[in-house]
């Protein structure tokens, strides 16, 4: 695989998962877990929300755990982030 090709399917990747991404953020706004309307002008509350829909996200991905390279090369390219 060239680097234009392995690009080209994380983007893909990341195309699939906005619809899902969109569907979490309105998820958490129906649901009131968060207090929108009383929360401070900045990015905190945001990224409390990005956060765990990271970790929600990382979920779809645990079938790589039962993969002993897969999960080897998770763990090498977190480590060079």
């Amino acid at each position: 695989m060239t680097n234009a090709q392995f690009k080209k399917k994380v983007k893909d990747c990341m195309k699939s998962d906005k619809a899902h991404i969109d569907r979490l953020i309105d998820k958490a706004i129906a649901s009131g877990c968060m207090d929108i309307s009383g929360a401070e002008d900045n990015y905190i509350l945001p990224k409390a929300l990005i956060t765990a829909i990271y970790r929600e996200m990382s979920r779809q991905y645990h079938p790589l755990d039962h993969m002993k390279a897969a999960k080897k090369d998770v763990e090498n390219i977190y480590n060079h982030l």
